[in-house]
């Protein structure tokens, strides 16, 4: 690997300007080089456009006309991008501490076989922590798992080239990392959550739309499943998940989860009929990262080279105890 090999930073913008100009001066504060900023306005009616051109003129903008949906955008930003490593940021998103990019740039150069790395998520007005996956006492420490958040993310060039990009035909919004870090596993990659960066994140207006936010995950992963997943796994997903849905959302009085349970079911076909089954070894390997993350790198390698076996009803305890 080169000495400092170059960074492209991207960020997908939609109608912030003033997080998005909080989220550039965070960037612009980091202390690597060579990197580049890329924004990718995804059809912006506020200002976001004149606001980058007149205070971030060192700033590569790409201007799309029409909102193309979160996979598209990043695609096309991915395809500008000149770097070795591609740090994906959410534009409601500031990025520390100042040396967050060579810290990641570091832990890349010394891992071969690391393939994203994504950071500890914190709401910027309450404090409170995206717990990814395993309950508040794997916050504060670094570890590898199975899917990562897209919010503050780095990816090796050479994983996501492997892997395949984002697939905007089949995830317009939401799981469409997931969907990701399937085939980056696959291809022989780790994922690994990084505790001491931080990404303070405000809380999109949209994203408060929980009844949507349920649907799309559901559905979603799902459709990952009955992509990747041997068949009796994602009949099994297919049986209990969309159920607990409706009764989660029935209970909480929204009687449109009866349409929705109907559409999450309807859904699969397409995921069906791009089938591309993974590797056993990655099956196993993703059910016993699902129980208990690696907390360190042996235990990650040794892991991949001999998963241990998964019970199915250790899954579905874990995911009524709120994991992942």
């Amino acid at each position: 690997m080169v000495t400092n090999p170059t960074v492209s930073v991207i960020i997908l913008s939609y109608n912030r300007r003033d997080d998005l100009r909080e989220s550039l001066r965070s960037i612009g504060d980091q202390d690597y080089e060579p990197l580049e900023t890329i924004v990718f306005d995804n059809g912006s009616t506020d200002g976001s456009v004149d606001m980058v051109k007149a205070q971030f003129p060192l700033v590569r903008l790409i201007e799309s006309h029409e909102n193309l949906g979160a996979c598209t955008g990043r695609n096309r930003a991915f395809e500008a991008a000149r770097g070795d490593f591609i740090f994906q940021m959410d534009n409601d998103a500031t990025i520390s501490p100042r040396g967050a990019v060579r810290t990641m740039v570091n832990r890349f150069a010394a891992e071969a076989d690391l393939g994203v790395i994504f950071t500890r998520i914190e709401d910027a007005a309450t404090g409170c922590v995206y717990r990814p996956g395993y309950g508040a006492a794997y916050l504060d420490g670094d570890f590898y798992t199975w899917r990562f958040h897209g919010c503050a993310a780095m990816i090796r060039r050479e994983a996501i080239a492997k892997a395949g990009y984002y697939l905007p035909d089949e995830f317009f919004r939401a799981a469409e990392e997931n969907d990701l870090s399937v085939r980056v596993l696959d291809a022989g990659y780790n994922i690994l959550y990084a505790a001491m960066i931080v990404a303070k994140h405000k809380l999109s207006p949209r994203a408060r739309d929980t009844r949507e936010i349920s649907f799309l995950t559901v559905r979603n992963n799902l459709r990952v499943a009955w992509k990747f997943y041997p068949l009796t796994r994602a009949l099994l997903l297919t049986l209990w998940r969309p159920l607990h849905y409706l009764a989660v959302r029935l209970a909480s009085g929204d009687l449109t989860a009866l349409s929705g349970f109907v559409r999450i079911l309807a859904g699969q076909a397409n995921a069906i009929r791009r089938r591309r089954p993974i590797k056993p070894a990655t099956m196993r390997l993703i059910d016993a990262l699902t129980v208990a993350p690696a907390s360190d790198l042996a235990r990650m390698r040794a892991m991949r080279e001999n998963p241990p076996g998964v019970g199915i009803m250790s899954l579905v305890a874990k995911r009524f105890r709120g994991g992942r």
